[in-house]
């Protein structure tokens, strides 16, 4: 099994990457990471036998990406002794121009997608790397994988399994970043499903869980325009998005107008929501006009939002959920759910229920 850590911010040049590999070896794992800070993360827990890297990079996810980046990360792989160096590394970039002192020991090739050029030196190393024997007796089971958006989602999920599911517990791996989000959940539906992961009984399936907010719908998007639909990829995997027909609680919120996006915090009933506001863990959304469904019925310059809001009828409880939990709280909401006993926990995640159930569908019926 080939470890290989690819570090681009581009899907469509992830995607073309791992399928050029694995026209020469099947057995491949991969991660992806998008900035600096990530990738210095995992080389430090993990020793890759091959970095792809784009030596445009931003330092973190969301900041301006610098061509000195990437020269800085390679530094520090031959600078930092708690960093494991990868067995072989290879730049695939566009900027071949601005790269000619890269490296005096690794390759870096201009990459084009309409060309070939750029394949064959990648081609050449992967048989290399097959070639030299080092991955022959690693041997590692590839099992199905959900990829959630953050730390509080798999904490969430996790423990829905138990209670709903618990002998899926022992087969599925649920994977996370702490700042991934929706876009990150896309990256890695491309790269599993471009990997072609295969068991005994075929393709090894993946799950992609995004809420149902606008981050959500574009990751969606996003993996829907870079893997064809009938393709074998499109085979690996199946996006979840939260919705209503989950969270149940929230179907008067829409009847009434209102088109509440449902993150994992929306599947947990008003009774939570009141115990949050008590203790200070929630504040009013900032984008409360963007839910409307008929924002033309709004008249603006004769009522408040407010005072509209109030006109449609929402009751006490479902006013909670004009609000949102504010990130430093989220595992606060998460403790006091693990504290309540089992019977109480069990119908504080009665929404997960049916969820549950279809991701057990999806993976093994």
């Amino acid at each position: 099994m080939i470890n290989i850590l690819i570090v681009d911010d581009s899907n469509d040049k992830v995607a073309h990457i791992i399928k050029v590999i694995r026209d020469y070896s099947e057995n491949i794992l991969v991660d992806i990471v998008i900035d600096f800070v990530s990738a210095q993360k995992l080389l430090m827990t993990h020793r890759y036998d091959l970095l792809i890297l784009d030596i445009n990079l931003p330092i973190r996810q969301g900041d301006m990406p610098s061509l000195e980046i990437g020269k800085n990360l390679l530094n520090e792989i031959n600078r930092k002794p708690n960093i494991l160096s990868p067995y072989y590394i290879i730049s695939i970039t566009q900027y071949i121009d601005e790269c000619k002192a890269f490296s005096n020991v690794w390759q870096t090739v201009q990459y084009l997608p309409e060309l070939i050029e750029w394949k064959e030196p990648l081609i050449s190393l992967i048989k290399h790397i097959n070639k030299t024997g080092i991955t022959e007796t690693r041997s590692t089971n590839i099992e199905p994988t959900i990829f959630l958006e953050g730390k509080t989602d798999e904490c969430i999920l996790k423990e829905a399994i138990r209670l709903f599911k618990p002998e899926m517990t022992e087969l599925v791996i649920l994977k996370s970043e702490k700042s991934g989000g929706a876009s990150w959940v896309a990256r890695q539906i491309i790269a599993w499903s471009f990997s072609l992961k295969k068991d005994s009984k075929g393709y090894v399936k993946a799950i992609g869980l995004v809420d149902g907010d606008l981050a959500g719908r574009n990751a969606n998007e996003e993996i829907n325009r870079v893997i064809k639909p009938d393709s074998a990829e499109s085979k690996t995997f199946k996006v979840f998005k939260l919705s209503p027909s989950y969270a149940r609680h929230i179907i008067p919120i829409k009847q009434k107008g209102l088109d509440l996006p449902v993150a994992l915090e929306e599947m947990f009933d008003s009774s939570y929501w009141k115990y949050a506001k008590e203790e200070g863990w929630i504040e009013p959304r900032t984008n409360a006009d963007s839910l409307l469904v008929n924002p033309e019925r709004w008249n603006k310059f004769e009522i408040s939002l407010k005072d509209y809001l109030m006109s449609i009828g929402l009751t006490e409880e479902e006013n909670l959920y004009l609000n949102c939990f504010k990130n430093e709280c989220k595992e606060k909401l998460i403790k006091h759910l693990f504290d309540l006993e089992e019977n109480h926990r069990r119908l504080a995640f009665k929404s997960f229920e049916k969820l549950v159930e279809e991701i057990y569908e999806h993976f093994f019926c």
